[in-house]
């Protein structure tokens, strides 16, 4: 996954007391690509006020139970929807109304994935038959209410897209005409604002998977 700028602001603090340290690794690879502030857990009295704790040993809850502002999220199993529903919860949401994955198609297609206009991750694939197998990581470590994917008409988009929505009929697929990728209906604004995040800032698969995802498309149906 490759590096992004600043996301969105948080209005809750994520403290981090993870015992097990290959997955404090990973979540710190995890926040840091995104941008994601947090602090690390010390003592009870230094967590800041209404934070979200976010743990997965119990002596640590233990410790912490006397502070009633914070809300506990305990992740035992190391699951990355765990974690990042401890992430929605500092920007004081549950899950994301739409998740909206942008492929910017070709021999290795490139995606972007915005969750309620941020953005989440984005990288390149290997090949388009691994497309399917993101669309079901996504799925299991995103909470969301509806998922869409877009994917540009040029190169192999047809094809790409008609063999997602067979492997995968639960999902929404469109077809997005790249000669027409001006935003519009406001949308020129958040693909402004959201390009401010995108590093390195001259990828411009990274541009053209963003307004692919960014644009509404004819629906594919099997």
């Amino acid at each position: 996954m490759e590096e992004l700028a600043t996301n969105t602001p948080r209005y809750r603090t994520l403290v981090l007391a993870i015992y097990d340290p290959r997955w404090f690794m990973k979540t710190l690879e995890r926040l840091r690509t995104r941008r994601i502030p947090y602090t690390l857990y010390y003592t009870p009295e230094k967590i800041p006020y209404y934070s979200v704790f976010y743990t997965d040993y119990e002596r640590f809850i233990e410790e912490v139970t006397s502070r009633k502002d914070i809300e506990i999220i305990y992740d035992p199993l190391h699951e990355a929807k765990t974690l990042e529903k401890a992430i929605l919860l500092t920007r004081m949401k549950h899950i994301y109304n739409e998740i909206l994955v942008g492929v910017d198609p070709g021999p290795t297609p490139y995606i972007i994935v915005l969750g309620d206009s941020e953005i989440l991750e984005m990288k390149r694939l290997r090949t388009d038959k691994t497309l399917p197998e993101e669309i079901k990581r996504i799925k299991r470590e995103y909470p969301f209410q509806t998922i869409r994917v877009r994917i540009g008409q040029c190169h192999n988009g047809w094809r790409i897209a008609y063999s997602l929505k067979q492997a995968m009929t639960d999902i929404t697929v469109e077809l997005v005409d790249e000669s027409k990728t001006t935003p519009k209906n406001g949308a020129r604004e958040i693909i402004e604002r959201i390009k401010t995040m995108l590093k390195p800032y001259r990828n411009k698969d990274a541009y053209a998977a963003l307004s692919i995802a960014l644009r509404k498309g004819l629906e594919v149906t099997v």
